[in-house]
């Protein structure tokens, strides 16, 4: 029986009055209109490249925002390269992704040229009119959605011509290894995202996509100078993560985990691909900095029933936690952010700054007269939040025990005292 999610998530036990109600209520969802089938759309711009993306929103494939916002950007750039060489005319570039779940418009990829291209949020009730792109390339893409075989449909523009406006692709794979040796002399440009300090203010580091590649740079503030991670085999699904010891770096996509140890600048890989069985929606990073342990966590049905497993970043295999989990309120990712931060200390500014060709990335020391509160003295760790849980739970209950406690054995002893002294004045009666 699995579970339901029901407005909220509910844990359903499995008596055979609810697995009875259960299946009533499955088979009449057989007979009506369901919202989860509806597709939902985004519109992620950049110049005069689109990129419109569809998916159904019980899948939510978490990982593309990452993706879409940084291929559209270099995307562009080729786009301009193109119109520089006199290859593609200026005009729009709308490259439309089908969600799977839903039947296609075409199997094969399709390239255009259009009067009028259309983008779409999708199909439910108060999403903004679809906008209009008039004088237009449409490049319905089916396949894979990596930024490689963008490019490879960006650089096939050139066969739509007056002559044929419409070119379907019959062999994407072969298409792109015919483009392999160009492709590489066409750079997107490279891309920051929002810096992520250490605890102790010496590292900070940067996610950088190039090309279709992510993986993170990192920066020495006392050694001033920069080292890279491995790049990620997926996207990047889960925001990056310190050991509170500053030594190791955490980041994540849906098939693998990586540990980055500053200390050998080695990449260490798990594979989760096998546990996972590519249906995984969600990858989430935490530490129990009070077992000084890395916790990862992914759901196994559509963002309910996580499995969290613990790893000392010193061990080879990593050990099962808890599983069937409901929800993890553990950070998710949320997209780029606030690309200038501040160390923890104060005394230095991480800074991401886009430009034309892509975008830049500062660390500058801040002049300070006077340091902040923190600044020299160490701090109670944070608790991962099954820990806060567990001590907004204890803490209380501790005290209730405790004042029963004490209430309970004053009452004892002043019962004790009451017989004490009635058996005084029994002992002095003159009757006695």
């Amino acid at each position: 029986m699995q579970r339901l999610r029901l407005g909220a998530m509910m844990q359903l036990k499995k008596s055979p009055l609810i697995i009875f109600w259960g299946s009533v209520l499955l088979a009449l969802t057989g007979f009506m209109p369901v919202r989860a089938t509806v597709m939902v759309g985004d519109v992620t711009s950049y110049g005069k490249t689109y990129i419109n993306y569809f998916m159904n929103h019980g899948y939510l494939e978490r990982d593309k925002p990452y993706l879409y916002e940084y291929s559209v950007k270099a995307l562009e750039r080729v786009r301009q390269q193109l119109v520089k060489e006199g290859k593609i005319t200026d005009i729009w570039v709308v490259l439309k992704v089908p969600s799977t779940v839903f039947k296609l418009d075409s199997e094969k990829s399709v390239l255009e040229k259009k009067a009028t291209c259309n983008l779409g949020y999708g199909d439910t009730v108060g999403n903004p009119p679809a906008p209009e792109l008039d004088n237009c390339y449409s490049i319905y893409f089916v396949g894979e959605p990596n930024y490689q075989n963008f490019l490879t449909m960006l650089l096939a523009l050139p066969q739509v011509t007056e002559q044929q406006p419409s070119v379907v692709i019959d062999n994407l794979e072969e298409l792109t290894k015919s483009f392999s040796v160009r492709a590489s002399t066409y750079s997107g440009g490279a891309y920051f995202s929002k810096p992520v300090w250490s605890p102790n203010s010496d590292l900070v580091a940067f996610g950088i996509w190039k090309d279709g590649l992510f993986n993170y740079e990192i920066y020495d503030v006392k050694e001033d100078k920069y080292f890279q991670t491995a790049a990620l085999n997926h996207h990047v699904a889960a925001e990056p993560i310190w050991s509170p010891n500053s030594r190791y770096l955490v980041f994540a996509s849906l098939s693998d985990i990586n540990i980055f140890d500053t200390s050998s600048g080695q990449t260490r890989r798990l594979d989760i691909s096998g546990e996972t069985n590519g249906k995984n929606f969600e990858t989430l990073l935490s530490f129990d900095i009070v077992e000084n342990k890395l916790l990862y966590a992914f759901d196994k049905n559509l963002l309910t029933d996580y499995a969290i497993y613990e790893l000392d970043p010193k061990a080879t295999v990593p050990g099962l936690r808890a599983q069937d989990v409901s929800y993890l309120s553990w950070g998710r990712p949320g997209g780029d952010g606030f690309k200038q931060v501040t160390s923890p200390d104060g005394r230095f500014e991480a800074k991401v700054v886009d430009t034309v060709q892509g975008s830049t990335r500062s660390v500058n020391k801040l002049i300070q007269t006077n340091p902040p509160p923190s600044a020299g003295r160490s701090q109670p760790p944070e608790l991962p939040s099954d820990r806060k849980g567990l001590q907004a739970i204890v803490w209380p209950s501790l005290g209730v025990i405790g004042g029963i406690m004490v209430f309970w054995v004053g009452w004892l002893l002043g019962a004790r005292h009451a017989r004490t002294q009635l058996s005084a004045t029994h002992s002095g009666s003159p009757n006695q």
